[in-house]
């Protein structure tokens, strides 16, 4: 149960990280785009600069789907196929799931 759990904590630094990624990629293609059309950039750097936002809007979605896989795998111990809870939170004495789990 611990390894789910903590697989379920990674998962969601994960995701923010690829969240983050997405966003600095976004106003990279936001800043190309300012450049070439002052003819700063070549076209070739902003479809370089979508491409890569493309790949990071990608990354959030598998990170995503990472993320629902743990949590359904952390709640099939109890026999649950869903999960209640929208992140899970490292507490000192006890792990917190939300609303439906608690040990």
């Amino acid at each position: 149960m611990t390894r789910r759990y903590i697989a379920v904590l990674a998962a969601q630094q994960q995701l923010a990280l690829a969240n983050s990624a997405e966003g600095l990629a976004i106003e990279t293609v936001t800043e190309v785009r300012m450049r070439t059309q002052a003819r700063a950039s070549p076209k070739a750097e902003l479809r370089r600069a979508e491409a890569a936002a493309a790949q990071a809007h990608l990354s959030v979605y598998a990170q995503q789907q990472q993320l629902r896989y743990l949590k359904i795998a952390l709640v099939a111990l109890w026999g649950a196929n869903e999960a209640g809870f929208d992140i899970v939170v490292w507490g000192y004495t006890a792990m917190v799931l939300g609303p439906l789990y608690s040990l």
